[in-house]
């Protein structure tokens, strides 16, 4: 289990969306095992936990949106996401040449995988 931010050097306290945003970052990490990607939020009793199989899904994207990001036309917003990835980072060419993650098929090869979700709490 990761503690984020502590694991990058932060607060061990849990992460609070600031009042003051206008950033956004996305963060990856290899999963490591195939124990589940977990998001608790222990003051609502929540949980969310994605499941998936480590060799079909190496990598997890932790997108966070504090107001710095919107689509075009639209104003910024606040988001947290989970993203199980078959790469990473996002950009391809990244992916493939910087950071050697980048999974890649044949011709007419196929590649299936599964992701489980599931969502406890306070109802």
């Amino acid at each position: 289990m990761v503690s984020w931010p502590e694991a990058i050097g932060g607060a061990p306290d849990p992460f609070v969306f600031p009042a003051r945003g206008g950033w956004a970052v996305k963060l990856f990490g290899d999963v490591g095992t195939d124990a589940p990607i977990t998001l608790t939020d222990p003051r609502a009793g929540e949980r969310l936990e994605i499941r998936v199989s480590v060799a079909d899904v190496p990598q997890v994207g932790v997108w966070i949106n504090c107001g710095g990001w919107a689509p075009p036309g639209r104003t910024p917003y606040y988001n947290l996401a989970l993203e199980p990835c078959i790469g990473a980072p996002d950009r391809l060419l990244d992916a493939v040449e910087a950071w050697g993650t980048a999974q890649t098929l044949d011709p007419g090869e196929e590649r299936r995988w599964e992701v489980e979700v599931t969502l406890e709490g306070e109802q």
